[in-house]
């Protein structure tokens, strides 16, 4: 069963769920002010991150942004100058399968409804083990829309 992890540009968000669609867990968290490549890339890495440390064995890593995909997937991301795909490239090249994908805005619904909670004015992570209420039919729906 993969994991896969879903980021959205501005705040960091993240969720996780199984291919089935149930609920592992999520995170969203202020980075500060950052470019839209930036902020993805920052949510993809600390979702990786996060994914490494629950133990996830295999994932599936998506995005509503392009060229944060184009470069986490390129052959040499593990050498290129940006310093955040480096470090994306090191945790994805760890004992696990990791995979990448390109979806597109309305397909991360989720996620976009997880970067406008309320988030604390400090830079601390919050982490949901499981979804934020609100966030539930909108769960529902992608789950249906991807069958």
């Amino acid at each position: 069963m993969a994991e896969e992890i879903k980021c959205l540009n501005g705040e960091t968000v993240c969720e996780t769920r199984t291919d089935d669609g149930s609920w592992i867990l999520g995170f969203n968290k202020t980075i500060g002010i950052l470019c839209p490549l930036q902020a993805e890339l920052w949510g993809i890495l600390l979702g990786l991150q996060l994914a490494w440390d629950n133990g996830f064995e295999r994932l599936l890593i998506q995005s509503d942004n392009r060229e944060a995909i184009r470069r986490v997937s390129a052959s040499t991301a593990s050498s290129v100058p940006c310093s955040l795909v480096r470090s994306i490239a090191a945790l994805r090249y760890r004992g696990w399968a990791t995979e990448t994908q390109w979806i597109p805005r309305e397909g991360n619904k989720p996620v976009d409804m997880m970067a406008k909670l309320d988030n604390l004015p400090c830079f601390n992570a919050t982490v949901f083990s499981q979804p934020p209420k609100h966030l539930l039919p909108f769960l529902d729906f992608d789950i249906l829309s991807s069958l």
